[in-house]
């Protein structure tokens, strides 16, 4: 019962915490980056693989349905909205009280030898809970609100500990695991989708201490991973995939900023056949280091320097699919046969949507810039901002996200699933798939090797990974916004006929899986550093800007489709 009471105790530092710093914002700021690490982290590397490995399939559904439903309806009920968030902190707190049940089952079972690292657990992340609660209840449904909810929380600890077998054993633990992966979803959007009004807009300094917060609630959640059992489910699968991807991830960032400081011009544009126009457009889409926000800026300004429409979709289509990080990381994750056969295609991909779809897109009326190229020292500063900080801050936190999703579907994801499937209707179903939504090329690699190792076959693999970084994502954002919708929809269901038709021949190519990975001495050196450059590039941003690339990637990318700083004469030169 000691170390029960020791977890009452950790939760109410939270409110206390909170009721020393007052309304100050630089405390607040800290307060929050840490909330919303601690508890991000939490949700992924605790919550979630504690449901699947309980769960299963179903805990999945339950938490994707956690995760995308709640802002789709509250989107669509924006004149209820109060009461609608008001329902999301109940439903998580409710939640969260099953997970304090499970925690009290799991102290019981150490009671009789003492405390082990999973009391000890326990009672660490109670802390960023207890703040968590009290800094979301609070403001919206008042003290005693937030009150009832830390005595619900730890009524259900003690619950828990004394009543631990009964309860597991007439309670279908499929079912208590899958409703623990919806409401741990529902908490995402909770936290992460409600910022605190005393925090909007930033200054630089304030970001700087909401990221010694955030990093401060990293630092609990690696702890706890330390001294978590069921944690190494998730931890093991995404440092040896992390591990396996830095060195390469690293090369893409430098070599990005060679590139930069090195290619100062895209060259002549003059007209010519259509063929060696979607040539040249896909040329300058691979040579041409951006990150995803300057696409379309990008593909503006080759139509207003006197590029055809041909060179233009090809270059739209060829640079978020044939990006640095994505190619150079394809080849340790995915094996070289898998990962020329990816560049192969997406380059056959910007060809024919290019000649097929050109004629479609009038151009734009921009005038053409003129200015002197910068001088070599002002590119190389340029260069090495460009592939040490803007592409980090944009492909970093996708990248991450990619490993942490494919960690959490190593428990999940069995070869006879895909057994039971046809390969040609994997490829299908994985290009229709990747229509759905948004992700990177970088991103997309760690979950396709997963699914690799556990019988994806590779034309289904290589059919998503064609589709997803193009579809959805600013290419054909920028593409209904300038030429109209009908032009994007044409060419996503083109992209998604010549992805299928590549996974088809894939199939009948390849045939082996790519090894299960491992890195040495340069590989961990590797890790570190991306890991200090994820640092650096968290001071930049702020917490809330860096996830929001992630969880938010089109009101992030809309932004960008109104010019902006890239836009402007000398870096239409300077790329």
């Amino acid at each position: 019962m000691t170390f029960v009471v020791a977890t009452w105790l950790a939760l109410l530092t939270g409110p206390l915490l909170i009721r020393l710093i007052g309304l100050r914002r630089g405390p607040i700021a800290m307060l929050d980056g840490f909330v919303l690490a601690s508890i991000l982290g939490l949700v992924v590397a605790h919550l979630l693989p504690q449901s699947f490995e309980l769960g299963g399939g179903w805990a999945l559904c339950g938490a994707a349905i956690g995760i995308v439903v709640p802002p789709w309806v509250e989107h669509s009920l924006e004149r209820a909205q109060g009461p609608w968030h008001r329902l999301m902190l109940l439903l998580g707190m409710v939640g969260l009280a099953v997970h304090a049940m499970l925690d009290g089952a799991g102290i019981a079972s150490e009671s009789a030898e003492g405390a082990g690292f999973l009391t000890l657990g326990v009672v660490l992340h109670r802390v960023p809970m207890g703040l968590s609660v009290w800094w979301v209840v609070r403001p919206r449904a008042g003290r005693p609100a937030a009150a009832m909810v830390l005595a619900v929380l730890a009524a259900g600890t003690t619950a828990g500990y004394y009543g631990a077998r009964p309860l597991l054993e007439n309670l279908p633990l499929v079912a208590l695991a899958s409703f623990q992966a919806l409401v741990a979803g529902s908490l995402v959007h909770v936290v992460v989708g409600h910022e605190p009004e005393a925090l909007v807009k930033l200054s630089r300094r304030r970001r700087g201490q909401a990221s010694i917060g955030a990093l401060l609630g990293m630092i609990m959640v690696v702890a706890l991973a330390l001294v978590h059992d069921e944690s190494a489910a998730f931890t093991q699968p995404f440092l040896s995939l992390a591990v396996t991807s830095a060195p390469m991830l690293l090369a893409a960032f430098a070599s990005a900023s060679v590139m930069r400081a090195w290619i100062t011009d895209v060259g002549p544009l003059e007209q010519s056949g259509r063929f060696r126009q979607a040539l040249r457009g896909t040329i300058i889409g691979t040579r041409t280091p951006l990150c995803a926000c300057d696409v379309v800026a990008f593909y503006r300004q080759l139509l207003a320097r006197g590029a055809s429409s041909v060179t233009a979709l090809a270059f739209l289509v060829a640079a978020p699919a044939l990006g640095l990080d994505a190619v150079l990381v394809s080849l340790p994750l995915l094996g070289v046969e898998l990962a020329s056969a990816r560049v192969l295609a997406a380059l056959a991909l910007s060809w024919v949507v290019a000649l097929v779809l050109g004629g479609a897109a009038q151009k734009t009326s921009s005038p053409e810039a003129h200015e002197v190229p910068p001088s070599f020292r002002t590119r190389l500063v340029e260069g090495a901002r460009h592939g040490f900080a803007e592409l980090v801050d944009h492909a970093l936190p996708w990248f991450i996200a990619g490993l942490a999703a494919a960690a959490l579907l190593v428990p999940l994801i069995e070869r006879k699933y895909f057994e039971l499937v046809p390969a040609a209707l994997q490829v299908v179903g994985m290009a229709l798939l990747g229509l759905a939504g948004y992700v990177t090329a970088s991103a997309a690699m760690p979950v396709m090797a997963v699914l690799l190792l556990n019988g994806l076959s590779p034309g289904a693999a290589l059919a998503f990974l064609l589709v997803a970084p193009v579809t959805g994502a600013m290419p054909l954002t920028g593409l209904a916004r300038l030429h109209g919708r009908r032009l994007a929809v044409m060419a996503a269901g083109l992209m998604a006929l010549v992805a299928i038709g590549a996974g088809l021949l894939a199939n009948r190519w390849i045939h082996s899986a790519p090894s299960a990975g491992g890195g040495g001495l340069g590989a961990w050196a590797a890790a570190a550093a991306l890991l200090a450059l994820l640092g650096a590039s968290l001071l930049r941003q702020g917490p809330r800007a860096l996830v929001g690339r992630v969880l938010d990637p089109y009101e992030n990318q809309l932004r960008h489709l109104h010019p902006h700083v890239h836009d402007d004469p000398h870096h239409a030169h300077a790329h």
